[in-house]
């Protein structure tokens, strides 16, 4: 990739007949995408019902289909349009206030914001037009949609239209081309009546077709393969301002991308104002992971005398407290060494729990690349020489790759199902393989935005605006002021005074504590979880220092500022989440 190239923006036509559940379409387009680089895609006629957001490990996609039937209305699938974002492309986009707009089955649009000011702010179209046969009516609603679309976007903001125009513009072959500066020199085929309606509007807006502009050899442009002439054509563009034209450095046909379509993928290389990959997530306490404590299960060694990751972590702790425990320091200061030591001991034995979902395909996806990775070989040869011969390797790696896939999928039902059995007098071990069955089953789930508003019913799109605007919602339902009459406490009667609570805890005291303490739970800023803790009090020099702290905090009448303060997090309830009374917050204590 070019240095200052910023961000990748890609067009491709969607999943087909949109059985996406079943044979797990939408991992291999992603899988794709990331074997070319791309951030952000443009994906057409997905035939997905509904508009919705979804998750699908790192990526986030915008999906606008049609309206999902009602009982007894026909289930006929058509168009679809998505966005599909990922990694720094959704840092990008939620810094820019998560903002997306479901226009129609036709067109999709998202904002992303990649540096400051007007210059900052990126707009993405994910359209769709009608094919030929299509009436007058419904491509004059079409054009009529997108003009509304691209009226909403301010002046001076960069858009990028990624689509399947179903048109073609051909190139510009004379000086006095009538379409002169809404295409280039380079297109491909001849134009046609669609084509001089895409040019039409193009015109009105001051827009242009980027695949125009570069020269490439035939295949590097042409997208779409008739079924029944065989002839090559492209009707799949990136479009956008002429003004913006030059921030396009590249855009061509990737052949080789394979996801089971008839359109050839497009990819165009984008500068844009700052580098998107250096957005970060704008919430510190989101990104923290969580350790995890699996490991410290079992004793030290195991039954061979090796010395397990807990007891690893145990002698980790003990050197780092010998070393930097000090009994004449403060309070504070004795919580950031016992905790530092504990991070440091956890980082380096335990790491990081991986909180997916189960899944079929990716527990498989070990034994299915390389089927993957030969049916990509395939289609390579085939695409490179063109034999008959090719086309049938490509055809039976095609095959046993999805033979593959069905096989890991029901190995993996049938497991979780034997699992359930097993475990058939633990209810929690039946219930988690219930679960796991059902997620594996239903396939995407949508996820609800969580853009908020403010008081006035305006979104707050930017990370500064949506904190502020939580900082006002819980100051209002937390501090309230509460009236009581002295009186009637003076009524309340008298419980005697035990001396005995004023002495400083003892070591049995602690240790049932900490023995309390309910695993599973959230750890706050620290991270420090209660499985570390009840694991690291098998160390003697662990408890001494942990009493140490105990002790001073009760005598000096001060506890550390991490035990004070807490991370208040919002979570969902029913109901529109633009509205914050339809969030509870929680309290993350340390």
């Amino acid at each position: 990739m070019h240095r200052t190239v910023e961000g990748s923006i890609e067009t491709a036509r969607g999943f087909g007949d949109g059985s996406v559940v079943d044979e797990r379409k939408v991992d291999q387009v992603l899988s794709e995408l990331d074997r070319y680089g791309v951030v952000v895609a443009g994906l057409q006629e997905t035939k997905w019902f509904g508009s919705n957001i979804y998750k699908v490990g790192k990526s986030v996609i915008l999906s606008s289909g049609r309206d999902v039937p009602k009982e007894g209305e026909s289930r006929q699938r058509g168009e679809g349009v998505a966005i599909v974002m990922s990694g720094p492309a959704v840092s990008a986009w939620k810094a820019g206030g998560s903002q997306w707009k479901a226009w129609s089955s036709r067109l999709v649009t998202a904002t992303m914001e990649t540096g400051k000011g007007k210059s900052g702010r990126l707009h993405i179209l994910s359209c769709y037009a009608p094919t030929f046969a299509a009436s007058r009516e419904e491509k004059d609603k079409f054009f009529d949609l997108l003009q509304d679309a691209l009226s909403a976007i301010p002046s001076g903001e960069c858009y990028v239209m990624l689509g399947d125009f179903n048109a073609r513009v051909g190139s510009r072959a004379v000086d006095d081309d009538e379409w002169w500066y809404e295409r280039g020199p380079h297109g491909y085929g001849e134009l046609n009546e669609a084509g001089r309606d895409l040019l039409s509007f193009l015109s009105t807006n001051e827009a242009t077709v980027c695949n125009t502009w570069f020269q490439k050899r035939r295949i590097y442009k042409q997208t779409w393969q008739h079924p029944k002439s065989r002839k090559w054509h492209c009707i799949d563009y990136i479009i956008m301002k002429k003004e913006h034209r030059r921030k396009c450095l590249d855009v061509c046909v990737k052949r080789g991308a394979n996801c089971n379509t008839d359109h050839s993928m497009v990819r165009a290389k984008l500068m844009v104002g700052q580098s998107v990959r250096s957005f970060r997530r704008a919430s510190g306490r989101a990104g923290v992971k969580r350790w995890n404590v699996a490991k410290l299960q079992g004793d030290c060694e195991d039954d061979r005398g090796t010395v397990t990751a807990k007891g690893r972590f145990l002698e980790r702790v003990r050197k780092g407290l010998k070393e930097k425990w000090d009994t004449g320091e403060s309070v504070e200061e004795k919580w950031n060494v016992l905790s530092s030591v504990m991070c440091d001991a956890a980082k380096e034995w335990l790491g990081y729990e991986d909180r997916r979902q189960p899944d079929w395909f990716r527990e498989s996806e070990v034994d299915l690349k390389p089927l993957f990775a030969e049916r990509n070989r395939m289609h390579t040869v085939w695409l490179s020489d063109g034999r008959e011969t090719s086309r049938r390797k490509y055809a039976d790696a095609r095959r046993a790759a999805r033979h593959a896939m069905r096989v890991a999928k029901d190995a993996w039902f049938q497991r979780k199902a034997s699992e359930a059995e097993r475990g058939r007098n633990g209810g929690k071990v039946v219930w988690r393989c219930i679960r796991d069955i059902q997620r594996g089953r239903r396939g995407l789930v949508p996820v609800r935005s969580a853009v908020v508003q403010d008081e006035n019913g305006n979104s707050c799109t930017t990370t500064e605006a949506q904190q502020e605007r939580w900082r006002r919602h819980f100051s209002k339902i937390l501090n309230v002021q509460s009236d009581f009459d002295m009186e009637e406490l003076s009524r309340v009667r008298q419980r005697p005074t035990r001396s005995e609570m004023t002495e400083v805890p003892s070591e049995e005291e602690v240790m049932n504590a900490v023995a309390k303490l309910r695993n599973g739970k959230a750890g706050g800023e620290s991270g420090i979880l209660p499985e570390m803790v009840k694991a690291a009090c098998c160390e003697e020099e662990f408890v001494n220092k942990l009493l140490d702290l105990v002790k001073d905090v009760w005598e000096k009448g001060c506890t550390p500022c991490a035990w004070r303060d807490s991370i208040l997090v919002p979570i969902p309830k029913k109901g529109d989440l633009s509205n914050c009374d339809n969030w509870r917050g929680i309290s993350l204590w340390t």
